[in-house]
């Protein structure tokens, strides 16, 4: 009988956990349907939507039955690796100071004398972040569950 109430009348931390739930699925079935086998962003991007639906699972609270010792070290773990992503496109948005003049008939990039250092910085730093991200997935997965 108390099952049959509960699932009648939920609490509120649960219709919280369906609606989150809810929402999660939908932009993952919406990311399923433009598929991208051949691309391996489309796999990124996959692995950081999982992370950050797990981060608001995680973080809200709702219908985790972890204490919150260990629930918080995951939270902890997931936010570094958010983190690590927000700095890779950060750093894929940076243009190093590279300037462009329309021409109407043709474009003209002036580039600073340091330009290929920079770039080089750049391009090995988002490859260590990369690495960074996925080694920490997988020293860590084995604790993201509840």
């Amino acid at each position: 009988m108390s099952n049959l109430f509960r699932k009648l009348f939920p609490s509120k931390e649960m219709r919280e956990y369906r609606k989150m739930h809810r929402k999660h699925r939908k932009e993952l079935v919406k990311h399923a349907k433009e598929t991208g086998e051949w691309d391996w962003c489309w796999l990124h991007q996959s692995v950081i939507m999982q992370i950050r639906h797990m981060y608001e699972y995680y973080s809200a609270g709702n219908n985790v039955w972890q204490v919150d010792e260990s629930r918080l070290k995951v939270v902890d773990q997931l936010q570094r690796i958010l983190d690590m992503e927000e700095e890779i496109n950060r750093l894929e948005d940076d243009h190093l100071g590279l300037e462009w003049i329309d021409h109407g008939d043709r474009i003209e990039f002036i580039k600073p004398d340091d330009y290929r250092e920079k770039s080089d910085a750049k391009e090995k730093r988002i490859l260590e972040l990369y690495q960074e991200i996925y080694s920490s997935i997988g020293r860590d997965i084995h604790w993201w569950w509840d």
